[in-house]
């Protein structure tokens, strides 16, 4: 895979952290987040406690070729940063291969569901909606008293 293809720094990684989209099964965490290029770049994080050197490069040459025998499969103008979990070192390539798959269908599902939900119209139920909803209730019941 070309140089191009890969998120290489710790500030892209970051971007792809804090605001991307994560979607989770049993033996990975995928994370993308719109990147506004031609092409996808992808990023593999493995940490100390997945194991030593060797097992977590294995990890990732797999992986490498899971993703490029599968390009097709991933959204365009993304970057995807993968992390694969302690179960992944006793799984075949085809346990592997299966699994990220089956967690890139669980990303393509949130993200649809995300944007059907921002085009809708409909609001988000997070915490800063639901804090402006209160702030414009209690503004309703004020009225309503000075009036009485």
């Amino acid at each position: 895979m070309k140089r191009s293809f890969r998120l290489r720094k710790n500030d892209e990684f970051q971007r792809v952290y804090r605001r991307g989209m994560p979607a989770y099964n049993r033996d990975f965490k995928i994370i993308g987040f719109r990147n506004h290029l031609e092409h996808n770049r992808f990023g593999y994080s493995l940490s100390k406690k997945y194991g030593k050197a060797h097992e977590r490069n294995r990890t990732k040459r797999r992986l490498r070729e899971i993703v490029r025998a599968h390009q097709n499969s991933f959204p365009k103008s993304f970057d995807y940063v993968i992390l694969p979990k302690q179960t992944t070192k006793s799984l075949s390539f085809q346990q592997l291969e299966q699994s990220l798959l089956h967690c890139l269908m669980q990303w393509k599902k949130r993200t649809t569901k995300k944007t059907t939900e921002s085009l809708s119209g409909e609001p988000t139920k997070g915490k800063h909606s639901q804090r402006n909803m209160d702030k414009d209730n209690s503004l309703f019941i004020m009225e309503e008293s000075s009036l009485s």
